[in-house]
């Protein structure tokens, strides 16, 4: 049995059209055996802004904000932990549905 790393809850985030400009979190955990003391996020497009926040020992808010919600669009996350090789993903998107507030 391979060990969790990180555990990412959740891994997509998605917006509906016309929904308002509120940010979404997406909450990683480390594993007790997978010290993790920084993460680092990026956007494949500049259309996604992403803000990482420490919340405990090994766990961290990413805070996913799209610049716009009229159009469709997306955006993969890339989720490296400081000091190893090891990258993650998660997906954030504007889709052409309605918005549920």
């Amino acid at each position: 049995m391979i060990p969790q790393q990180l555990e990412i809850n959740p891994t997509f985030v998605f917006w509906g059209q016309g929904e308002a400009l509120k940010p979404k979190s997406i909450v990683v955990r480390a594993s007790k055996d997978f010290p993790v003391k920084q993460l680092k996020v990026t956007s494949s497009s500049p259309d996604f802004q992403t803000k990482v926040e420490e919340t405990g020992n090994g766990q961290f808010k990413i805070d996913i904000q799209p610049s716009d919600t009229s159009r469709n669009m997306a955006a993969t996350l890339t989720i490296q932990p400081e000091g190893s090789s090891k990258t993650f993903y998660a997906m954030a998107r504007v889709t052409n549905a309605a918005a549920t507030q």
